[in-house]
Formats: C-alpha cells, structure tokens, sequence
C-alpha cells in the first residue's frame, strides 16, 4: 500500500493546485478503493504522467531553474515529448456530453480510451469517428458485425435469429416508435442518405445484413439514442477504441464529482 500511495501522490500532482488542495483527500480514498477491487493496477498513470511533468515544474520553476536543474529538465522535456508521442498512439481521454449511453455511461464522465483495441467484439462498447461528420466522437454499443443480420421487435433486438440478452439497456419512452422500435421499417421522420441506402440496399428476409467492413451500433438508452437506426452504418475504419475506465465523472448540473463513478472500469461484451 506505501507503494500505491507513492504513486498516487505522483499522480495527484497533474491537477492543478487548487484541484489537488480541493479533492486530494477524496481522490486518494477513490484510487485505494479501486486498486484494493481492481484485478490490475488502473493505467490512470499512463493518461496523467504528461501533465504531471507539465503541472510540477511550472509550480517549482522559479526556486529551482539553476543550470544543472535546466539540463535536467532538458532531458526530461525530451523524454516527455517522446513519451506523449508513444502514449497518443494508445489512449486518449474523451468525455461524455449526451445521456445516449445511460445507464452505462452518463453526462460528464471522462474516458481513457484505448486506441489499439480496434477490432470490436459483439456488444463492446467502442469509440468512433461519427460518419456524417468525423470531427464528431462518438460511443455506442456493437449490436451486428460484418455479416450479422438484425432486427428489432417491440424494442427487442433479435440477430442471427436469436434474443439479445441486454441488461444494460434503458428505455426513457413508454411509447414505442413504429420505426427504431420495429426495425428496419419505413421511417416517419427524414433520414440522412446512408441510413436510406442501408434501408434499400441491405434488408433480406425483414432483417438488416451488416456489410463487409461495417458495424451496426445502438446506445444503451434506446429511446434517446442517435445510432445506426438514424445514420446507418459505422465503417470500421471510423473506429478508434474502446473505453478501458472512467477516469473522473462531474456532474455539471449539480456541480459536484462523482466520486462512485471515479476510476470506474468499463464493462466487457455483453455486459
């Protein structure tokens, strides 16, 4: 535990000042109950190292910039660039700003995400370059890979022939859409063109056939989600990642952290 504390107490110092003096003693319990439950230490240093470094010396400069100290700091900057070189092609953090996800991922959680995993699982969480506009990130849920054929029923995903075991899912409307909840069908609002392609080009025998070098993605809050349903489909040349944990969560509505929710990880597939 000494040694988790001593790295803890290096992590701490990527926050600014007034963060570390404000939350330094809730984060500390949040990261002991996370190594005491967690399988493996969390990477939350991985994500951090960068503006420690960065934070650290800009609060110590001025007493310790001497000439020896400056070459020091030479090599350190240096590893550090090298170092955030190597570290962007892996993860990167990402926040959540719409309750599309709930009750998975709510507003304000912040993601480490990893950016090798780009080869997703049915039912993985998994980040990706929004395709009518790649400046956009967004997260949703695998329903169908290349190949799979989808449909829903009265908001019951059916694939392959087969129920979706979802507990992960929530539904905000009591009603149901004779579109999103009975798909694929016609649709009662305008679609972008690829969601009208998918419609005319990939239903066989009532269902939707992923295509080669696609995925068919859905929120978790299926009533309030922009997916597949809306946009077609996500190339997977648009993937990014997966989400490994949330790193921090802040409830902007009303203005605290959630601390339950720091340090979290991200479930598997399926879960």
């Amino acid at each position: 535990m000494k040694l988790l504390d001593w790295l803890y107490s290096l992590a701490l110092h990527a926050y600014p000042r007034n963060f570390r003096t404000r939350f330094g003693r809730e984060m500390r319990q949040v990261f002991r109950t996370r190594c005491r439950t967690a399988p493996r230490l969390p990477p939350v240093l991985i994500s951090t190292i960068c503006d420690l470094i960065a934070t650290s010396f800009k609060e110590r400069s001025d007493a310790m910039m001497t000439p020896r100290f400056a070459r020091r700091l030479a090599y350190i900057a240096t590893a550090a660039v090298l170092f955030l070189a190597a570290s962007a092609t892996v993860v990167r953090a990402y926040v959540i700003p719409t309750p599309s996800m709930e009750p998975t991922l709510v507003p304000g959680d912040h993601l480490i995400v990893d950016r090798l995993a780009r080869t997703p699982q049915s039912q993985q969480l998994v980040v990706f370059r929004y395709p009518l506009n790649p400046s956009q990130i967004f997260i949703k849920r695998v329903i169908g890979l290349p190949g799979d054929h989808i449909r829903i029923v009265n908001k019951h995903v059916i694939r392959n022939g087969r129920e979706l075991r979802e507990d992960y899912i929530k539904f905000a409307a009591s009603t149901t859409d004779s579109y999103r909840d009975n798909f694929p069908g016609t649709p009662g609002y305008p679609l972008p063109a690829p969601a009208l392609e998918m419609l005319a080009n990939d239903v066989r025998q009532g269902a939707i056939v992923v295509p080669t070098g696609a995925l068919f993605v859905m929120g978790d809050n299926r009533d309030l989600s922009l997916d597949s349903r809306d946009f077609g489909f996500v190339p997977l040349s648009n993937v990014l990642g997966r989400p490994l944990f949330v790193y921090w969560s802040y409830d902007a509505s009303a203005r605290h952290t959630r601390w339950d929710r720091t340090l979290m990880p991200m479930p598997g597939p399926g879960n």
